[in-house]
């Protein structure tokens, strides 16, 4: 066979080559390369909505608004509510509360992160206040502020009634004993934690000018010793407490009369017989009662009802006074007490018919 090499045993090996098969070349098909065609830019995804802070509006206290201790608190603490409204109500917002010391805000008193658009607090001194209202996570400038100020005056003082001469009286009349030295305290409830109170006294009521002050460590005050008032003298009491608020009282009015005596004999409208002729004559007996911070009395007869011209006009120590029985007719009398400051007011004319 053609192409086979045969091996034969005791035969001299002959090689025969089979002749190489022809190559077969295969032609390889050129393929022509298209053209590179340009690419179109990609455009970048669109940016996520810019998220806008919410629009607050503050409700109260609104800017300069000014606060006051409630009448009738027991302490002096101002309970406040912090309103406002935002346009978005799901954001939480944070509420931060300071007190100012010359403009400076201070440290926070109060911070809350909310969504219900309102926070209360206990504000528990006077003085300038300011609010702010944040994002929940910003540190930077509040998305509102306002301020307002607590006032330090507060209806915190419980006047008692004044004592005259050491009695709770409001005139010169005798009730249980005789009183001569003349003096007013001015009283009050003693209010805890206040070292010093101050005494004004004014010259008219709600709003008058003060014409004199006073302080004193104990819870009254006495002035005007041996010297009578016969005038109003209106007053107000305050005193500071340790927190800082100033407890005051209500203006209060004191008055004092100084009145005439009440007069006893002869009663108005008496009738007194003269007696007998060249009998000893008859004495008439004039008497009052004694009046407190009384230094003399002025008895005054006359023989008219206004007695604008007395025939008899005498001071004395007692609180009597003894004359001879006039002539026949009308007379009228009455008293008046003296002190070393003070007159009172003339007594009523009583009248009494010699016959």
């Amino acid at each position: 066979n053609k192409g086979v090499i045969s091996l034969k045993k005791d035969k001299p090996q002959e090689i025969r080559v089979a002749p190489e098969a022809p190559k077969i070349i295969t032609p390889i098909k050129v393929v022509p390369v298209a053209a590179a065609v340009p690419s179109l830019p990609v455009a970048p995804p669109p940016p996520p909505p810019v998220k806008l802070p919410p629009k607050i509006v503050i409700v109260s206290p609104a800017e300069e608004t000014v606060l006051n201790v409630p009448k009738g608190r027991g302490s002096p603490q101002v309970p406040a509510l912090f309103k406002w409204t935002q346009d978005q109500p799901d954001v939480p917002i944070k509420f931060v509360l300071r007190k100012t010391l010359d403009g400076v805000p201070g440290d926070p008193l109060k911070t809350v992160v909310t969504r219900t658009s309102q926070v209360d607090a206990i504000l528990t001194s006077p003085g300038n206040y300011i609010w702010e209202l944040l994002e929940e996570s910003s540190v930077g400038a509040p998305l509102k502020v306002a301020r307002f100020d607590v006032q330090p005056e507060f209806d915190g003082i419980e006047i008692l009634s004044p004592l005259v001469g050491g009695s709770a009286i409001t005139d010169n009349k005798l009730v249980d004993k005789l009183v001569k030295e003349f003096s007013v305290t001015f009283r009050w409830k003693p209010l805890p934690g206040v070292k010093q109170y101050v005494v004004a006294v004014l010259s008219r009521g709600e709003g008058g000018k003060v014409l004199m002050e006073k302080t004193t460590t104990a819870p009254e005050l006495t002035f005007n010793r041996n010297k009578i008032l016969t005038n109003k003298v209106f007053y107000r009491v305050s005193g500071k407490v340790p927190s800082g608020f100033l407890a005051t009282s209500k203006t209060e009015v004191f008055s004092f009369n100084f009145l005439s005596p009440r007069q006893m004999l002869p009663m108005d409208n008496s009738v007194v017989p003269q007696g007998k002729a060249g009998l000893k004559k008859k004495t008439l007996l004039f008497t009052w009662q004694k009046t407190n911070f009384t230094e003399e009395y002025e008895i005054e007869v006359g023989t008219d009802r206004e007695i604008t011209r007395p025939v008899i006009q005498k001071k004395l120590k007692d609180n009597f006074f003894v004359i001879d029985i006039p002539e026949k007719g009308a007379y009228w009398w009455r008293v008046i007490s003296h002190s070393e400051t003070a007159t009172s007011p003339k007594g009523p004319a009583y009248s009494f018919q010699v016959q």
